[in-house]
């Protein structure tokens, strides 16, 4: 590098002040947003229409005084998540709107990714980088997935935050074409949602198998068989490959990037040990983009996400490259997803047998 790299350096300016201080404070946000959430403030303002902070306080136990200057910094115009009148009163807003206690809500995704077990593992990003393990784990003592397990008050939250993922039609709208497939197998599918969409939009599928753990799978007579009746519910495990039927064309949706290299690999073994030969698997997940371009800020955002609390990662187009070839698959295409919001990013990823 030349001695003379400092006569380049770029010159702050204040809307960089402005940003980095944005930055800095974005967690007082994160945090306000999760408690008015997580105690059900945008669907009090539902049922009741607007309500002071002494109105809302008796609903919600919280200290009148303290819950309107809450509310009225997440009335402020650069969160603008409710609606502040002149008589102290706040109404909805369209962004809280998103965060009602119904089905498809964000509410899952701000309990989730902002609860106390997560937030203590974003307390220690410094010491995962150090050690290299997980933060969550060292935070919490044990993994995101046994968490989960022991404590159903947060694994009800991820749940709905998947179910919410699972009911966007994006293998639907890659453009990937099922003309041809006879079945369907749907790996780590849980919901069944994305299958359900993917059979409707394709008549011609003779089957679909969903395939998760046995506790994870809707029950017997659920919405989602009565519904599409070609679904046909397997439980297995991923890490077995015993248990992963046949199929001549296979959809991982959101699994792989839960997972460090050496797993992943595993799982695409597993998922494509009984895939007709010239059979497709379909990693539908988000893509980052190559070094150098400073796009999908989202993307990279839930790559150290996925770091902190699981070990896994977002990939590039190179690096799904490499995990197909290590699992014996090749990459044939990527089919970019074109949507926005919270879905930017998406894509197919497409394989076969090498």
């Amino acid at each position: 590098m030349s001695s003379d790299f400092k006569s380049e350096l770029p010159t702050p300016t204040p809307e960089d002040a402005g940003a980095v201080f944005a930055m800095m404070t974005a967690h007082w946000k994160s945090q306000a947003m999760f408690v008015v959430t997580n105690a059900d403030i945008p669907d009090i303002l539902l049922k009741n229409g607007p309500q002071t902070a002494e109105q809302l306080a008796p609903l919600t136990g919280f200290k009148a005084p303290f819950l309107y200057r809450l509310m009225r910094a997440l009335s402020a115009d650069d969160s603008l998540l409710f609606v502040e009148d002149s008589d102290k009163r706040f109404s909805l807003s369209a962004r809280s709107m998103l965060l009602l206690n119904q089905e498809r809500s964000m509410k899952w995704f701000t309990t989730h990714m902002l609860e106390p077990a997560s937030w203590r593992a974003v307390g220690l990003f410094k010491e995962g980088l150090e050690t290299g393990e997980v933060p969550f784990d060292l935070a919490n003592k044990m993994s995101v997935f046994e968490y989960y397990k022991e404590h159903p008050e947060s694994g009800e939250p991820f749940r709905k935050a998947m179910h919410t993922l699972d009911s966007n039609d994006t293998a639907v709208d890659s453009g990937f074409d099922f003309s041809g497939v006879n079945t369907l197998l749907d790996v780590g599918g849980c919901s069944g949602l994305l299958l359900a969409n993917v059979l409707k939009a394709n008549p011609s599928i003779k089957k679909g198998i969903l395939f998760d753990q046995a506790h994870a799978l809707p029950p017997p007579g659920s919405d989602v068989y009565k519904n599409e009746p070609r679904i046909e519910a397997c439980p297995g495990d991923f890490f077995d490959a015993s248990t992963v039927p046949a199929a001549d064309c296979i959809m991982l949706k959101h699994i792989v990037h839960d997972w460090p290299t050496p797993k992943a690999v595993e799982i695409l073994k597993n998922s494509a040990s009984n895939m007709a030969e010239d059979g497709r698997i379909l990693l539908i997940e988000k893509l980052i983009p190559s070094a150098g371009d400073s796009s999908a800020a989202d993307s990279k955002w839930l790559d150290v996400w996925m770091m902190g609390v699981c070990g896994g990662m977002e990939r590039t187009k190179e690096e799904f490259a490499a995990l197909f070839q290590e699992a014996g698959l090749e990459l044939v295409k990527i089919h970019e997803i074109p949507h926005k919001g919270v879905l930017q990013g998406m894509a197919v990823i497409e394989g076969k047998r090498a």
